[in-house]
């Protein structure tokens, strides 16, 4: 992976032993998904979890939005950080996930705090009648842009928008790899876009696959 070559191992072993452990419905998730999924390194994994949990403490929303729920790591971590009366909004379009993430999210007894609505994210943007503060974005790289156009009429001041894998395998910044990975080249010209976008102040961080944290500033 990606990050892995940014940092010995050694330095990523420590990092995560140096942040607040993990907590055990979490590791179950985690442990399920690795064992259950084609694709478990689309789980979002425990220190990135342990930044959405401190910006959303600090963030305190009244309804954060997620897209892309996989096996709901993300979302009970963020859940576990909503203040009590908020909520989670969250889009999965792959409902053979349906049943795990139902009893992922009860067993971490955050059922009251999340609604997981099922479907493409950019049909539901339009169709859902919330306002949100906080959103978390890990879907389909090529959506991003239009996503976030979509999601602008629905964010309150001072939104704070969390997106993933903006580095996209360590690609993203040099023209000879981007010219043979067309992902690379989209998620560059979103970078660009978002950076240049009088409405957003961003930052891109080296955190794993890459994350850029927003803020809307209408």
């Amino acid at each position: 992976m990606f990050w892995k070559r940014l940092m010995p191992d050694q330095v990523l072993e420590y990092i995560a032993g140096m942040s607040s452990p993990e907590p055990s419905v979490l590791a179950e998730i985690r442990q399920w998904t690795v064992q259950n999924t084609a694709n478990p390194e689309m789980l979002s994994g425990h220190p990135y979890c342990n930044l959405l949990y401190i910006l959303c403490k600090i963030k305190k929303p009244g309804t954060a939005l997620e897209l892309g729920t996989f096996t709901a790591y993300s979302t009970v971590a963020i859940a576990r950080a909503l203040p009590e009366h908020s909520r989670l909004i969250s889009i999965e379009k792959n409902e053979d996930l349906k049943k795990q993430i139902e009893t992922h999210i009860k067993k971490a007894g955050v059922s009251s705090k999340v609604l997981v609505f099922w479907g493409e994210a950019l049909e539901l943007i339009k169709q859902l009648p919330y306002e949100y503060d906080f959103v978390f974005i890990d879907i389909g790289k090529h959506q991003y842009k239009e996503v976030l156009e979509l999601l602008i009429p629905r964010l309150k001041r001072d939104a704070l928008i969390v997106i993933d894998n903006t580095l996209w395998e360590g690609k993203v910044h040099d023209p000879s790899l981007r010219a043979h990975d067309q992902t690379a080249q989209t998620v560059h010209e979103f970078n660009q876009w978002l950076r240049n976008h009088e409405k957003f102040f961003s930052l891109l961080l080296p955190f794993r696959d890459g994350v850029t944290l927003a803020i809307f500033n209408p």
